[in-house]
């Protein structure tokens, strides 16, 4: 299962959805998590080859989450719930567990302590209404650099772009640690280059503040995190790609039987057709000695069937 997630900067233009659905169609996408949509309302858009859940800011069009889910996804979604413009949910029907997924975007790091924690806490929220035996997955542009620092390498593993965490980054370590998850994101050796999600506009900046993190009931599902400097819409982030192990389940669409064919080839013959209609008349005779008698419809064409 490839579960993908891109701040996408925007989405508020012409063609801008069909742009990303073809672009993420290059790396075989089942789900992503996209945040900066910047629509309005929440809802689905639907499409042939994709839908989109999206949650976004009711009235302006600012920040906004959603998830793309590709089409041979799309009939196993249980659900999906919009809860701001900075987060929501989407959960997975799977073979031997379901799969909840919480899409984020998190505050800046020059954001106030108060916005911060108000963030954290309807995040912790949206964790604890997942199903207890789901794989719970949390993923998105968190806005923080996770260090290297020892003491919570079992939380984080050793491979960040960062030595230190700032503040945000802190954040995200006392969250992995309060809810028994891992940051799956610094957690596989991989080159610099497939570790930053964001560039500066001059192009000499490289941070890793977009993460993946899992429950740690199902680390061993979670077998890469990587971004794709390649895909390109027109934003400062990378898309950020993790490879799950899980088996999804599957819905085959169940032909119904529909009415039983006649053959006719015989009727082509004339003296088959005379034969049929002089057995026709015997039939419907038999029916009735008078038009007052006569059966419905129905039952008269369930006689001839079986007559």
């Amino acid at each position: 299962l490839r579960i993908l997630s891109w701040n996408v900067r925007s989405l508020y233009r012409a063609r801008a959805a069909q742009q990303l659905a073809d672009e993420l169609s290059k790396y075989k996408a089942d789900i992503t998590a996209l945040q900066e949509i910047r629509w309005t309302g929440d809802g689905i858009l639907e499409k042939s080859s994709y839908s989109i859940y999206y949650s976004c800011n009711p009235r302006h069009h600012v920040l906004g989450t959603g998830f793309l889910v590709s089409r041979k996804l799309k009939p196993a979604i249980i659900g999906f719930n919009p809860i701001s413009e900075r987060l929501c949910t989407l959960r997975v029907r799977g073979r031997f567990h379901n799969i909840s997924l919480i899409n984020v975007h998190a505050p800046t790091e020059e954001a106030s302590e108060q916005d911060k924690d108000m963030f954290y806490d309807q995040v912790e929220r949206a964790l604890d209404a997942c199903p207890r035996y789901d794989a719970k997955i949390v993923l998105g542009d968190l806005n923080a650099k996770v260090g290297r620092e020892p003491v919570f390498r079992r939380y984080t593993g050793d491979h960040s772009l960062h030595e230190n965490s700032n503040d945000n980054g802190q954040r995200i370590i006392n969250f992995a640690v309060a809810q028994n998850l891992i940051v799956g994101s610094t957690w596989f050796p991989r080159k610099d280059v497939h570790k930053a999600t964001w560039t500066s506009p001059d192009g000499t900046t490289f941070n890793q503040i977009d993460h993946v993190l899992i429950d740690h009931r199902h680390q061993s599902s979670l077998l890469n995190v990587r971004t794709y400097r390649g895909a390109n819409i027109d934003s400062d982030h990378y898309l950020v790609g993790a490879v799950f192990r899980a088996r999804i389940a599957t819905f085959r669409e169940v032909a119904t039987a529909g009415p039983a064919k006649i053959n006719t080839e015989a009727l082509k013959t004339e003296q088959n057709s005379k034969k049929l209609a002089v057995e026709l008349d015997a039939s419907l005779a038999n029916f009735a000695s008078s038009p007052g008698d006569r059966m419905p419809i129905n039952d008269m064409w369930q006689h001839i069937k079986t007559h």
